[in-house]
């Protein structure tokens, strides 16, 4: 199964970040999104009380009603006729950002777009099966391959880790 794949990764130059410490940054910033396809995405951005979300496209690609759930519990609807003017798809690219109007101050993570590297040990994190918004999920694993530095895949897919992932954690951190 594909994945989305961002910051929350220490190769071995990296200095050591305790699996406590990755747990709490995933949960600062994971949301959940109800939907046809529940899947899960992270705030990446703020702009007063705009919030805008990074996920995998095809968590949200069907103009859909979809109920996110903010890291602090708030729920956000996206309604059908909201979809072009919230949800911004990235051109051949299974990414989108998502733009959300709720109060809050919510953690930004640093994104990294390079270094990294095989055997590098990166997290993913998420929400498996659908209608869950409690159970989110950290997994570790290693990095198998990572061809995103030689010729990416179809939809920029190309890093190859052996996390454990399931259904819902698409899209996630």
């Amino acid at each position: 199964m594909f994945r989305l794949f961002s910051a929350i990764s220490c190769s071995p130059t990296d200095a050591i970040i305790d699996i406590d410490s990755v747990d709490e940054i995933a949960a600062a910033i994971t949301v959940f999104f109800d939907g046809q396809h529940p899947g899960s995405g992270f705030i990446v951005a703020s702009n007063s009380s705009n919030h805008y979300v990074l996920t995998a496209h095809h968590v949200v690609k069907n103009k859909d009603e979809y109920d996110i759930h903010t890291p602090d519990g708030k729920q956000v609807r996206i309604n059908p006729d909201e979809y072009e003017t919230t949800i911004t798809k990235f051109p051949d690219i299974d990414l989108a950002i998502i733009k959300i109007n709720v109060d809050g101050d919510y953690f930004i993570p640093e994104i990294r777009t390079s270094g990294v590297e095989e055997t590098s040990v990166l997290h993913v994190a998420g929400f498996p099966g659908a209608g869950n918004t409690s159970a989110l999920q950290l997994t570790e694993g290693i990095t198998v391959s990572n061809d995103l530095a030689v010729e990416p895949l179809e939809q920029g897919y190309g890093l190859i880790y052996n996390n454990a992932t399931l259904p819902g954690m698409s899209g996630g951190p």
